[in-house]
Formats: structure tokens, sequence, C-alpha cells
């Protein structure tokens, strides 16, 4: 958790955990109450068709699949059990990449996917390229997105630019733009949509540092997210972390970040939103030798909340390794959060 804490969700055109997941296109008929965990269930395939190849600098695939119609079960409004029923989705996917080798590298892609449901189909058009310079310093990728579902077009748009100063230093700028209507989780993932960003990581390490402190490696980073429908700062701040290694291989990893105050828009589910304030996180974490038989950790945290209040964290683990193919691990955590936001309703 503390080395992957601020770091953006991927984003997929192409989720293959979608195919044969839970339905998403069913509609309950009026005046009945569907069941606790029917829409947790997951759907049957009639069969799945994949083709992949290459020829030449040219590498190709294509995906179908086809699900079987759904069943479901629910409560009447006189108590009675019901049973309702839909179409299965049919899920298509296709890749094309062309890719060019030489003291540079440079590739060329289209990825495409389309779900044909009984309620709507959704398609998606993903253009990639991507550069890499001949002596790896150099790492440009691009991506354009385009989707269609249910007759609702968005656009999307990321660009990410690395360089590497050398082993110890490297760099990493992104910038993301994603519209209002952009949607590709019927086959895909997509976090959120609706705003630009941008993020800049300055990543360093010293891995043969000397005296008793030595692997010492960490990350600078600084970002920001602006909604596009209204303009308002929805996510960002400065954030450090840092790790080393202490004498008898004991770890040390400590994290800070700040946070200023602007606009949580999620929490509502599309019902406006309400201004944050200035806000302090920070973790530290210590771990002894993993290489021996028993090791242990321990981790304290703390996070302001988004109106006040303090959010605390105290953990602690140990590891015993009887054998060496077999470790066994026990870990105790206790968390207080003082605000926890909870959406009741309306605005």
């Amino acid at each position: 958790v503390f080395l992957t804490t601020f770091t953006p969700a991927p984003i997929s055109l192409f989720n293959t955990r979608r195919i044969g997941g839970t339905p998403t296109q069913v509609e309950v008929l009026a005046g009945v109450t569907p069941w606790r965990g029917e829409f947790a269930l997951p759907t049957d395939l009639f069969g799945a068709l994949k083709m992949t190849g290459a020829s030449g600098p040219v590498r190709y695939g294509v995906l179908a699949a086809s699900e079987e119609d759904v069943e479901l079960f629910g409560t009447g409004s006189a108590g009675e059990t019901v049973r309702f029923s839909s179409d299965g989705r049919d899920f298509a996917a296709a890749r094309l990449r062309y890719e060019r080798i030489g003291a540079a590298r440079r590739s060329l892609g289209y990825l495409g996917t389309l779900v044909r449901g009984p309620l709507y189909d959704a398609a998606v058009h993903g253009i990639d390229g991507k550069f890499t310079s001949a002596t790896g310093k150099w790492i440009g990728e691009a991506l354009l997105i385009a989707t269609d579902r249910n007759d609702v077009r968005g656009i999307a748009a990321q660009f990410e630019l690395q360089y590497a100063h050398d082993s110890r230093i490297q760099h990493r700028l992104t910038l993301d733009w994603f519209d209002e209507d952009v949607n590709f989780n019927d086959l895909g993932f997509l976090a959120r949509n609706d705003y630009r960003g941008a993020q800049y990581n300055l990543s360093y390490a010293n891995p043969n540092s000397g005296g008793r402190i030595t692997d010492i490696r960490g990350t600078f980073i600084v970002n920001a997210k602006v909604n596009v429908s209204r303009d308002q700062l929805v996510d960002g701040g400065v954030f450090w972390r840092n790790s080393m290694i202490l004498p008898k291989r004991n770890t040390l990893r400590t994290g800070i970040g700040l946070l200023p105050g602007g606009y949580e828009d999620r929490d509502s589910r599309g019902n406006g939103a309400y201004r944050t304030e200035d806000r302090v996180w920070t973790e530290l974490l210590l771990s002894t030798d993993a290489s021996r038989k028993r090791s242990y950790s321990f981790n304290l945290a703390a996070q302001q909340e988004n109106l006040g209040g303090w959010s605390y964290l105290i953990g602690s683990g140990v590891t015993w390794r009887p054998y060496d193919s077999m470790p066994v691990d026990l870990a105790l955590k206790y968390r207080d959060r003082d605000g926890w936001i909870v959406y009741q309703g309306g605005r």
C-alpha cells in the first residue's frame, strides 16, 4: 500500500475481466425488487475465439465472445418470486500494431472494441504511438480515444514523456484530457472522466551509496486534476516518498504529502461538489531484515480529512519462515477515521 499511494489507477481500453463479468444490461421489471447479490453474479458464455499473428513489422489480434442469456430473480409487489431475463452481450476486440525497430524504436497502433447488448451498444477506438530513442534516455507515448456509448460520443487524449538523465535520475511528465462523455468501461477500465490533469515525477536512486545508510531511493511528485465541466480542482498536491536501507538490513520508508483545498465531485454520485480544506498526509514504515526466519514491520500514518479532523493508521506485522518455501504472515492494523463523508441522497 505504501508504494502505490497516490499512484493513478490504470487506464485500459481492453479489460478481459468484463467478459463473463457481472451483467450490466438487464432491465428490471416495474414493481420488482431484485434479490440481494443478483447483479454481483458472473455471466456464462456460449464461447470465445481469439486469433493472433504477425507479418513482418505488423502484429495483429482479434477476439470475440458471446454471453448466454441472463436470468435473475426478484420479489414482486405482492411478495411473489419473479424471474426476469435478458439477452446476453456480445464482445469483440481488434488490435493492430506496426513497429519499426532500429537504432531507435517506433510504433503506431490501433485498438478497437465493441459491445453489443439488449439495451445499448458501446464502441471504442484508440490510436496509440510510442517512440524510444537509441540511447533509451527519451521515451514518448501518446494515446487518442473516441467512444460511442448508447449514441453518446466522447473523446480523450493522453501524453507521456520520460527522460532518464542517467541510471540515478529520471523525469516523467504526464498530460491527460478526458471529456464528460468519454466512457469505455463496458469492455475497459476508466476510474473517472470529466477531467484534465498533469503530473510530474522526479525519481532518484543511489543504490551504491556508502556509509551506514545504503540504497537510497525516492520519488517527488507534483500533480493536479481539474474537472472539465466546472473548472474545479478535484485532485492534486505535492508528494515525496523515500526509502533507505539502515544498518543490519533494516528498511525505513517515509512519505509526506501536501494537498491544497479544492472540490470533491465524486462522493455525491453526480449531484454536485463540496469544498475541501488544505490537508496533510504522512506515513512511516520500518521493516527488519526480510532474509531472516523472523522479520517484523511497523507502520504509522496520518491524514487530514476532507472537511477537517484526522485519520490515523497504526499497523504491525511479523513474517515467520519455518522453511524457505513456506512463509507465514500475521498483520494487525488499527484505523480511526474522524470525518468519513457518506452520500445520503439528493444534493
